[in-house]
């Protein structure tokens, strides 16, 4: 069996596969019940950039197809008529709107070059590569995205093309 694997150095945590291949992948609709999500680990994100945890909570899911890998966020919000989406062009500011981020590193022995890819409430992307202080906006990840709001709940989900993480060499499959 293929699959990616999240090595949490940081917390000094083993290697936790947390993005299985899937067929048939999911559709991206920003439906989190979806079949393919239920096969999927969830994780939940559990500290916040800076100090303390954050106050409501939030899961990503993982997986990957022969073409895309796949990033589902579920985000708790008692105070959904209040969140925050401004930002409507693409590559803008949209850290300054509530907004998800996904960042992949692809080679561990140089892990200040890596993908960063930002997704708001209103599904405008802002994808950048970055190696070490210096960030190529002109990077363009192509990634499909949808979200939805779900009661007291926000959904994102992204679809980025494997091909487009063409900026530096990518591991090869690895097998458990």
């Amino acid at each position: 069996m293929m699959m990616v694997w999240l090595l949490a150095t940081f917390l000094m945590q083993p290697l936790i596969p947390v993005a299985p291949f899937v067929t048939p992948p999911p559709v991206v609709d920003g439906n989190p019940d979806e079949a393919a999500w239920t096969k999927v680990h969830a994780l939940a994100l559990t500290h916040r950039l800076g100090n303390g945890s954050p106050s409501v909570s939030t899961t990503v899911r993982m997986c990957f197809s022969d073409l895309h890998l796949f990033v589902l966020f579920v985000c708790d919000e008692p105070n959904i008529d209040k969140i925050r989406g401004n930002i409507r062009k693409p590559d803008g500011e949209v850290w300054t709107d509530d907004s998800v981020e996904v960042f992949l590193a692809p080679d561990p022995a140089e892990p200040s070059a890596y993908y960063h890819i930002l997704v708001n409430t209103l599904g405008v992307v802002r994808d950048e590569f970055w190696r070490g202080v210096k960030d190529d906006v002109g990077w363009n990840s192509e990634a499909r995205v949808a979200v939805r709001k779900n009661g007291q709940q926000w959904v994102a989900e992204v679809a980025i093309p494997l091909r487009r993480l063409n900026r530096m060499p990518m591991l090869s499959d690895v097998a458990c």
